[in-house]
C-alpha cells in the first residue's frame, strides 16, 4: 500500500478519528508491504500482509467479500466517467465489485484507487491499494481524503459517510436502489447507478449589528 493512502487512514471503531501508528516490517519503494499499523486511541492492533491493510478484528468483525459472479457485471472505463476522471492523481475509493477495475482504471486515467473490500482473487494480483474493513462500518478515512467514491449494494450503508470522505466538488456512484443521502447533489441516473456530486455544508447564518 502506498505510504501516502496509510497516511488517510483511520481506525474503524467507533471512537474519536485518530491517524494510525504504522510500523513497517517490509516495504517496496513507496509502498509498505507487511507490518502492523496501531490505534493511539483504543489500542487495536491491525495487520498488513502483501501490501493490503486489514482493518479487521475479533470486536469489529470480518468484511463480506464479493463473489466472483458478482464482479462480472462491473466495467471500469463506465466507472471512471461518473467519478469525473479528467486528471491524473485523483484518489478514489471503490467498494465490493467495483473494486475489480482498479487497476484497469489506474492504468487508464492515472487516479489512485483504494479498492476496498475486493474479491479474493484481486488480492495477489492488483497494485491498486487494498483494505478489507467490515462492510457496513463507516469508512477508515480521514476526512475529505478522496475525490469520489463508488460501491455496489453491499456497500450502500457507507453512503451515511460519503459527505464527509468525499471533498466537496468530488462525486459520488451507487446502485439506483439506493437514495441520495443529504448534502449530495444528484447529476444524473440511469437503471443502473446513479451519480451525485457531494456539496459544501451550508455556512452558519452571520448575525447583522447596527453600526
Amino acid at each position: 500500500m502506498r505510504v501516502d493512502t496509510i497516511e488517510l487512514l483511520r481506525c474503524p471503531a467507533a471512537h474519536d478519528s485518530a491517524p494510525l501508528v504504522t510500523v513497517a516490517d517490509t516495504r517496496d519503494g513507496d509502498r509498505l508491504l507487511s507490518g502492523t499499523l496501531g490505534c493511539p486511541v483504543c489500542g487495536a492492533d491491525y495487520a498488513m500482509r502483501d501490501g493490503i491493510v486489514y482493518l479487521t478484528s475479533a470486536t469489529i468483525g470480518v468484511a463480506r467479500l464479493p463473489s466472483a459472479a458478482e464482479v462480472t457485471a462491473s466495467n471500469g472505463m463506465r466507472t471512471a466517467a461518473l467519478l469525473g476522471l479528467t486528471e491524473p492523481g485523483l484518489r478514489v475509493v471503490l467498494c465490493g465489485a467495483l473494486a475489480i477495475d482498479a487497476d484497469e482504471i489506474e492504468q487508464a486515467t492515472g487516479a489512485h484507487c483504494i479498492a476496498l473490500n475486493s474479491n479474493t482473487s484481486m488480492h495477489e494480483r492488483s497494485g491498486a491499494d487494498q483494505l478489507v474493513v467490515l462492510s457496513n462500518n463507516a469508512l477508515p478515512l480521514a476526512n475529505a481524503s478522496v475525490h469520489g467514491l463508488a460501491l455496489d449494494i453491499t456497500h450502500a450503508a457507507l453512503l451515511a459517510d460519503a459527505r464527509r470522505v468525499v471533498r466537496v466538488g468530488g462525486r459520488v456512484v451507487a446502485p439506483v436502489s439506493t437514495s441520495v443521502p443529504r448534502g449530495l447533489r444528484e447529476l444524473a441516473r440511469d437503471d443502473r447507478e446513479w451519480v451525485a456530486q457531494v456539496e459544501a455544508a451550508p455556512s452558519a447564518p452571520m448575525q447583522l449589528r447596527r453600526g
